[in-house]
């Protein structure tokens, strides 16, 4: 460990000694800031300097909520890819659950049509809302990979010092089914 070096003046030096800490993202990453102000400087330097720590805190923040984004793109992408396989899971599932039921019956001899029980007919409806619910989970994923680019290209604007881009339609019309699914 290094020791900090002291220097010995025959003057007395008064400062203000300011401290801050700055929770990026809690439990992972945080910036902290130290520096010394001449007690005789103008209250105006230690606003600057403050607003100064303030702007290098903000910028970092952006950095980070950006790395953030990046991660939930990459989710973002590969979920409709899972999310087919799962819809086609489950429509085997659902199809072999029927075929079973139907062969059953055929083994029976029974000339009457198929009816399925109360719990059977249950099961299979419990298939279809299951696939309905993968059908739009798959395309809400779709749907938020264009609104995550844009929120990307946003911060990494405000990062550059440029004005945001405008949301290309696709992004208005995703968030515009997102009030209208609330």
């Amino acid at each position: 460990m290094t020791s900090t070096p002291t220097v010995e003046t025959p003057l007395p030096i008064s400062g203000l000694g300011i401290q801050r800490r700055v929770i990026l993202k809690p439990g992972k990453d945080d910036l902290q800031f130290a520096f010394a102000l001449d007690m005789t400087a103008p209250v105006e330097d230690a606003y600057q300097a403050m607003d100064f720590v303030s702007a290098i805190a903000d910028r970092e923040d952006l950095k980070t909520r950006m790395r953030e984004k990046r991660e939930a793109l990459e989710v973002a992408k590969q979920q409709p890819a899972q999310m087919q396989k799962d819809i086609e899971r489950l429509r085997v599932q659902r199809a072999a659950f029927l075929a079973a039921r139907t062969a059953v019956h055929a083994a029976s001899g029974r000339r009457s049509p198929l009816k399925l029980t109360d719990k059977a007919q249950g099961d299979l409806e419990k298939f279809d809302e299951q696939i309905a619910q993968a059908v739009m989970a798959a395309k809400n994923f779709s749907r938020d990979i264009p609104i995550i680019e844009w929120e990307i290209a946003c911060l990494e604007a405000k990062i550059d010092g440029r004005e945001p881009p405008e949301a290309p339609n696709e992004v208005a019309d995703a968030i515009e089914d997102l009030k209208n699914a609330a």
